[in-house]
């Protein structure tokens, strides 16, 4: 039986010039095998994409991957690829999903996160209502979902990345400054006129690898293992979400 993955590409341009148009894309999943020798997906010639996609993830191993698109212009030239974590859990005879829970950022334990109305059955497919808090920090978050089977284990189903507008917050980090990014030692902050009370750093898993209350101006990285993060950055006048990558 094959196995899928559903993504819905919600706004995919290679725009250069008004008269660019997007003629081609390809995916890849964790490994690249170079520029225009990946899989193809069948498109409609047009300056943005909208649709539905199905890939197929029968060869792939259970566990984290990475799936990686990727569009061609017809000027010939290729866009940065846009990049979606997935989780592939090992096949579950005769169980259904029973409920479902979501997190943002941080992971409070499994079980301990928001429930969510679902649709018990073998698939989950179906629009579910989300409420974003209203003190949410202005900036980068992670979405994350999980659902548990009939057997009691709970699996990832979801990690979408999204991101909050200051609204009030907007004046208090107008002068926000954080270099270099991608990092790879020394993380440099700064926001005028606000002081830093601290700072959290959260990988992709919701896990919090680190938690500072001093000497906030720098972040010593060189320790915290390469790839995706979000820092939090709690001021006395606001909150701040940002997502920094580690070398």
């Amino acid at each position: 039986m094959k196995t899928y993955i559903t993504l819905i590409i919600l706004f995919f341009s290679l725009v250069v010039t008004s008269q660019n148009t997007i003629t081609e894309a390809e995916y890849f999943i964790d490994t690249d095998p170079g520029v225009g020798n990946a899989n193809t997906l069948t498109i409609a010639e047009a300056t943005t994409i909208n649709q539905l996609f199905s890939i197929p993830t029968t060869n792939i191993t259970s566990g984290i991957h990475i799936l990686h698109i990727r569009t061609k212009n017809n000027q010939n030239q290729w866009s940065l690829y846009g990049r979606q974590v997935f989780y592939k859990s090992e096949q579950i005879d005769n169980n259904t999903i029973v409920a479902a829970e979501y997190f943002i950022d941080t992971d409070p334990g499994v079980g301990n996160a928001t429930s969510v109305a679902i649709t018990q059955g073998a698939l989950l497919d179906e629009t579910l209502n989300i409420a974003i808090p209203n003190d949410l920090a202005a900036g980068d978050h992670v979405l994350h979902i999980r659902v548990q089977s009939s057997n009691g284990k709970w699996s990832l189903y979801g990690r979408p990345e999204f991101t909050s507008t200051l609204s009030n917050n907007e004046v208090v980090f107008e002068n926000f400054k954080m270099y270099p990014n991608p990092v790879e030692d020394m993380l440099h902050i700064s926001i005028q006129n606000n002081i830093i009370e601290k700072l959290t750093l959260v990988d992709l898993n919701g896990r919090v690898v680190l938690d500072k209350s001093t000497n906030l101006g720098d972040i010593n990285l060189s320790k915290v293992p390469s790839g995706f993060y979000l820092l939090q950055i709690k001021t006395e006048n606001g909150c701040i979400s940002k997502k920094i990558i580690k070398k």
